[in-house]
Parts: structure tokens; C-alpha cells; sequence
């Protein structure tokens, strides 16, 4: 359409007879607004508190308060300089339509009426902004705006909106000025459709016929409101012709493809700039602005293309057609409208299924790899089948003296399967063995699967049932344990444990009735046995510790009160203890009658201090400790010896200890404070040390400092003699070296 066409004869007759029809309609609709007056006549106005919030070029939008519901709503009033018979009954009908939809996404209508005969309406007062503005804010700033508003939460927006649409379709309604601007995007999620001012009721609507053209200019950023109705950019090419009469379903459509458009590229579809008639006719002919299909999704694009279709028979025929599609995409499918190849199938089935694609590519990988190991691997058999076959006669000989040792060694087998006792003299000494062995390294909860590995009820080594007696009793299950001990004494060659035996039985059956499976019998068992089954009180230490008490604090008790029975003479134990995330905190410092450290077997140590502590003679009770600080400080002043490697420990406290052997070792130690002690720096057998002190510390062998590679920081006294070669050895190493004048006082690393 140009601006320069002339005005066709026909359409000036077409013209006159359009006036004469509205002059005619214009009486009907007088008569019908004092009908809706009278029947919207209120008896008393219950608005007040009117503030503006927003306006068209039919109606301004306010906020009042309803005296009736006290809450605020929306109060829709048509403009003074708009009232007219045709605005009034406009006005109302937009009202009516949008009561009529009641749906979660189209703005619900409250009440309809007039005041001093201008008509109103009020609805949900809606916050949030439209959709857009929401576009026209990511379009500016696409950084802030990408993590809330992804293209897929907009999809979902716009589905939303097609919800809405589709329902007023099924009730033979059409919006007829679907825009951006007209959807309502809440702060909270909500999505409302507003505006329904050009709604046709397919039911009830007159049908316009004939309308080509705009008589008055129109801003092309409002809603074009005469015979063409619509929002330039937004309407279908039949709207844009005038053709009401043609307008369905698909109008709406095409508008909701506009939308998407302007959802996925930020801009309309066409162009605002050219005026009304070049703008007009530009949609009459399908003519929007082509979407780069390289820069977004190849099924969006064909999506667009099939809803903005100019002819409406190759649209979607249905809004749920088009929501469909979308839903297709959503779910990583190809979309109807994209007619999509195989090749396209195959790469939206990869997306879907990303891990299990990359799984079977890694697994075609790996086959192809492992299919060029296999090759290789059979030439570099073949090699070797060749050099075999040249040693498979040298061999043959020697082969057949094998065959006929072998069928000896297997006549022996059977033979010795055959005898029950033979086989039972031999895996019963080992089995017990490794029992010994288990306890030896204070792995107690493996003793009794190892003696189960052979448990026969017919074995007569009384020395089985006894060790599975303890291994019962260590795990608190006393009523296996009295059995086990039982069977023991039933059985041949315990003469050298029968005392023990019957010891311990005396004491469980004496109080049978009161065994039960608690910390107190530990305790109360504990205090009878410690004399003479040292390790069994161990492993039931261990069991209650680690099974029993879940609660540090009882934990803590438990502790205190095994150490003063196991302990005879101490009536008071200095001790103090915390749980750490590493593990538990000890310190029995200054208990100088402490011997028997039983208890802190395989406990989950992370630091322990036994400064003063001169009754202990035995640490093996330490094995397997995780412990990353002792302090073994004042503990004796005789030759110190103890045979425990702990893999874990970093820091050792040795002040004022007397020794010359091989000590207490770790591999991971870094810190030793040697302050006071006699040593001999030959006999350490700690060779990762990085900090060492050796203030007051008395030695022969300082000569053997030059001994420790990983060495970083070292105090000595301030009068001990350092030579040239060691002190070129510090330098050179870069090792710092304190010097320390305070014969008395402490000095800490």
C-alpha cells in the first residue's frame, strides 16, 4: 500500500455507505447504554482513594480502596473525552469478555458499574512489570538479566500466556491485540493476559465486513482501534486487510508467533518506522523481518515461520498445536513445524541422552583401543610362540618328570584329605597362629572371623574353644563366651590355660544373672581379669569404646573409670580430654602410679599426653594408633626403649628422658622437642625431622646434626659449640638456627 495511491471511486461509495450504517448503529447503541446504565446503576459508590497508575487511549487505570473487602483493586474508568455510545458499549464488552474468562492467567474481573454515569469496572490489581518491558530490560542489559530471564523460563512465560489464549478460544473468544505490552509478568511467577478492549465473541460479535483502510492517523505504537484493529507489529496480514469477517483462532495465533519472535530476537517483527499505510501493508503481505536462523534455534525459527504464516490455513490451526510444539522443544524433541531429517533426530536424541551417548562413544573408544592392544598382543605372541616352539622340544622332557611330580604331589593330596586328623594337625596350629598374630597387632574384631574360617564342632584342640571363648567375651557376648569356655574344658591340650579358664568361668557363672551388655559389666569383668588376661580386657575396652558408648562425654567417663581399676593404688586420675574434629584430646600428665594404658587401644587418638607418667613399661598397648602428637616428657630417668612405629605421628615431646636405643618412631614425624634429655642423635631413628630441639639437651653425637636432609629450624643452647662444617651445612641448607640462653625456662618450637 503507498502513500501516493489514489482513492479508488469505489471506496468513496463503499465510505458513504459505511457512514449511513453508523449513523443507524449509533441510536441502537444510545438506546443500549441507558439499558446497561439502568442496569448497572449502584446505590452506593464504595471506591476511595483514587491514585493513578496507568492509562490508554480509551481508559485510565487507578488504585482505589473498596470499602466493602477493604483491599485494594484496580479501578478501570473510561476517559470523559472518550464517552460516547460506541466507547460505552466498547467498554463494557472488554469488561464482560474478560469476566467471563476465568482462568488462572487472564486478569480476573471484580465488579462492573458506573458512577455519575461513567462507566468503570475494577480487577486484580496486577504488580510486576509487562512482558515488555521485561524484554526491553534484557535487551539493555543482557548480563544482569540472562540468570533470571533465560530463554527457557521466557518459553515458559509464553506458555503460560497460550494457556490463557487457548481457553478463551474454547469459549469462542478472541484477544484480536496479543502483544508484549498486554502480557503481565508478576513478581512472584504470576502471568496475566490484560487488555481484552478489541475481544470478539464469536458467538455474539457482529461480523465487520468490507473495512480496507484507516480514515485518521494513528500512533503505530498503540492499539489501532476502527474497521483495522490491531497493534502494528502484533496483528495478522487479515487484520491488517480490514477482513474481519475472516478473523478466527488463527488470528490469535499469528499473533502469539509474533510474540515468540520477539521473545527469542528482543525486537518485532516489523519495522515502526515507514508509517501506518507502508507499515499496513507490509503485514497484509506476510513481509516481516527475516530471523538469522544461525544465530537461534533452528526449531524456534520453524515454529515462528509456521504460526506468522501470511495465509491461515498453513498455520497452526489451534493454540495447543503451537503449545505442543514448544513442549516438544522443551523436552529436547524435534518440533512438527521443523520437519526435521534424520540427521537432526539423531542430534536432538544425543542432547536428550547426553550421558549415555558420551558412555557409548567412551565405550567405542575403549573398544578401538583395546582392539589395537589385542592385535599388538598377538604379534608380540606370535614372537614368542616361535622362540616356545624352538625350546618345546628342550622342554618335553622336562615337562613329562613335571607331569609325573605332579601326579605324586596329587596321590599325596588325596591322601592327606582323606585323613581327618592329619589335616586337622595342620590348620588348626596355623589358624591359631594368626590369632595370635591378630592380637599381637590389636586387630581384635578379626580374631573370630579368622577361628570361624575352621569351625568345626568336632575339634579337639581345647586351645581353639578357648581362643574363641575370648574372642566372644571381647565382643561382650558373654553367653558365647561361657559356652566357648565350656567346650575348652572338654577338650585336650590346655593344661598351661586351664586355670585361666576356670578362673574366669568362676566369675561367670557367679554372676550369670547379672551379665549383661552394658559398660558396668565391662568394668566390673575388668577389675577381675586385669591380673592375668590383660589383652582380653583390652579388646573388651576396645568393643565398648568403639560399639557401646556413642556419646564423647560418656566416652570420656568410661575412659577415667577403666584407668582407675585397671590401675590398683590410683584413687583420683588427673585427666583431661576433649573431642576434636581429628579425633580425641588426652592428657594423663602427672599421674605418676599410671602403668596400664590398656584402654587406649585402637582409640581414635589425635593427641596424648603422658608428661611425668614413670610407671609405664608398656606402650604396645599404642599400636595402631592414628596419634599425631605425644608428649612422653619427665617419663623416667632410665634407658627409654619402646618398639611402637606409629605411621601417623608428627610431633613428639621427649624433655628431660634419658636413652640411647631405638625409640618411638613414626614416619611422618616433623616436630621433636628434645629439651633436657640425654640422647644420642646416632640412635634417632627419625630422619624426615624438620624441627628439632635440642636446648639443655645433653650429647656426644651433636656431630650426627648434619644426618637429617629434611631439617628447618633448630634450637640449641647459646653455649653449644657449633664447627665450621656444621655451620656451613645450616647456611647451605637454609636450616635457622635459634639460640637459646634460658637454662630453665621452656622453649617451644
Amino acid at each position: 500500500m503507498s502513500e501516493s495511491q489514489d482513492i479508488k471511486p469505489e471506496l468513496l461509495d463503499f465510505c458513504g455507505k459505511i457512514v449511513e450504517d453508523i449513523e443507524q448503529e449509533m441510536d441502537e447503541q444510545e438506546r443500549e447504554v441507558q439499558f446497561l446504565f439502568d442496569e448497572l446503576n449502584p446505590e452506593n459508590f464504595k471506591y476511595s482513594n483514587k491514585q493513578f497508575l496507568d492509562e490508554g487511549g480509551m481508559k485510565t487505570i487507578y488504585r482505589v480502596k473498596d470499602s466493602s473487602s477493604k483491599r485494594s483493586v484496580a479501578f478501570a474508568e473510561l476517559k470523559k473525552k472518550k464517552i460516547n455510545p460506541a466507547n460505552i458499549l466498547s467498554f463494557y464488552n472488554e469488561a464482560r469478555i474478560t469476566a467471563l474468562l476465568e482462568h488462572p492467567n487472564i486478569v480476573p474481573i471484580y465488579e462492573i458499574g458506573h458512577n455519575k454515569d461513567i462507566p468503570y469496572f475494577t480487577m486484580k490489581e496486577i504488580h510486576g512489570s509487562t512482558l515488555g518491558n521485561v524484554l526491553k530490560r534484557i535487551k539493555r542489559h543482557p548480563e544482569e538479566s540472562c540468570e533470571k530471564y533465560s530463554l527457557n523460563s521466557l518459553l515458559n512465560i509464553y506458555l503460560k500466556v497460550c494457556d490463557a489464549i487457548s481457553f478463551a478460544h474454547s469459549r469462542k473468544i478472541l484477544h484480536l491485540d496479543l502483544k508484549p505490552d498486554n502480557i503481565h509478568v508478576g513478581e512472584f511467577g504470576e502471568v496475566l493476559v490484560i487488555d481484552w478492549g478489541l475481544a470478539k465473541n464469536l458467538d455474539s460479535d457482529p461480523l465487520i465486513k468490507h473495512a480496507t483502510s484507516i480514515t485518521s492517523e494513528i500512533d503505530v505504537e498503540n492499539t489501532l482501534d476502527g474497521y483495522v484493529k490491531g497493534t502494528i507489529g502484533y496483528m495478522a496480514p487479515e487484520q491488517a486487510r480490514g477482513e474481519n469477517a475472516d478473523k478466527d483462532e488463527r488470528t490469535d495465533v499469528y499473533a502469539l508467533g509474533a510474540i515468540l519472535y520477539s521473545i527469542l530476537t528482543l525486537d518485532s517483527p516489523y519495522t515502526n518506522q515507514l508509517g501506518v499505510d507502508k507499515s499496513l501493508a507490509m503485514i497484509a503481505s506476510g513481509q516481516y523481518k527475516a530471523i538469522n536462523e544461525d544465530k537461534y534455534p533452528a526449531a524456534l525459527c520453524a515454529v515462528i515461520k509456521k504460526a506468522m504464516a501470511r495465509e491461515p490455513e498453513k498455520r497452526y490451526q489451534k493454540v495447543s498445536e503451537l503449545t505442543h510444539d514448544l513442549q516438544l522443544y522443551l523436552g529436547g524433541f524435534a518440533t512438527k513445524a521443523q520437519e526435521a531429517n534424520y540427521t537432526e533426530l539423531f542430534k536432538l536424541f544425543i542432547k536428550r541422552n547426553k550421558l549415555a551417548a558420551s558412555l557409548l562413544s567412551t565405550f567405542f573408544i575403549i573398544l578401538f583401543v583395546t582392539s589395537i592392544a589385542f592385535i599388538v598382543s598377538l604379534k608380540k605372541k606370535e614372537v614368542e610362540a616361535r622362540e616356545s616352539e624352538k625350546k618345546a622340544i628342550a622342554n618335553e622332557l622336562i615337562a613329562k618328570e613335571n607331569e609325573q611330580k605332579a601326579l605324586r604331589l596329587f596321590n599325596n593330596l588325596k591322601q592327606a584329605t582323606e585323613e581327618k586328623s592329619k589335616l586337622e594337625k595342620i590348620s588348626t596350629p596355623l589358624t591359631l597362629r594368626l590369632y595370635h598374630a591378630k592380637v599381637h597387632d590389636r586387630k581384635f574384631e578379626d580374631t573370630l572371623p579368622v577361628l570361624n574360617k575352621i569351625y568345626r564342632d568336632d575339634i579337639e584342640d581345647g586351645m581353639y574353644w578357648y581362643f574363641r571363648a575370648r574372642s566372644y567375651m571381647g565382643e561382650c557376648n558373654f553367653d558365647e563366651a561361657f559356652k566357648n569356655f565350656k567346650k575348652a574344658l572338654q577338650s585336650k591340650y590346655i593344661n598351661s590355660v586351664k586355670w585361666k579358664i576356670n578362673k574366669t568361668l568362676s566369675h561367670l557363672e557367679k554372676h550369670k544373672k547379672k551379665l549383661e551388655y552394658k559398660p558396668e559389666t565391662v568394668l566390673f569383668l575388668a577389675s577381675k581379669l586385669k591380673n592375668y588376661e590383660s589383652e582380653l580386657v583390652a579388646h573388651m575396652f576396645f568393643t565398648v569404646t568403639n560399639k557401646m558408648i556413642k556419646n564423647p562425654s560418656k566416652k570420656i567417663e568410661f575412659i577415667r573409670k577403666a584407668l582407675i581399676i585397671t590401675n590398683p593404688g590410683i584413687e583420683d586420675l588427673n585427666i583431661n580430654a576433649k573431642w576434636t574434629d581429628k579425633g580425641l584430646d588426652l592428657d594423663l600428665s602427672d599421674n605418676p602410679d599410671l602403668q596400664n594404658i590398656s584402654i587406649l587401644t585402637r582409640l581414635p587418638l589425635h593427641k596424648l599426653h603422658l608428661k611425668n607418667c614413670n610407671a609405664i613399661q608398656n606402650f604396645t598397648w599404642l599400636k595402631r594408633s592414628k596419634l599425631e602428637h605425644i608428649d612422653l616428657s619427665g617419663i623416667g630417668s632410665k634407658y627409654f626403649r619402646i618398639h611402637v612405629h606409629l605411621d601417623n605421628l608428627k610431633t613428639i615431646y621427649m624433655r628431660d628422658v634419658f636413652f640411647r636405643y631405638q625409640w618411638l618412631s613414626g614416619s611422618e614425624v616433623e616436630t621433636v622437642d628434645l629439651r633436657g634429655a640425654v640422647v644420642d642423635l646416632a640412635a634417632l631413628r627419625i630422619r624426615d625431622i624438620k624441627y628439632l630441639n635440642l636446648c639443655s639437651t645433653h650429647t656426644n653425637s651433636f656431630t650426627k646434626i648434619v644426618d637429617f636432609p629434611e631439617l628447618k629450624k633448630l634450637i640449641i643452647a647459646a653455649d653449644r659449640r657449633v664447627s665450621k662444617t656444621q655451620r656451613d651445612h645450616f647456611k647451605k641448607n637454609n636450616i635457622e638456627v635459634i639460640r637459646c640462653d634460658c637454662k630453665n625456662k621452656s622453649c617451644e618450637l
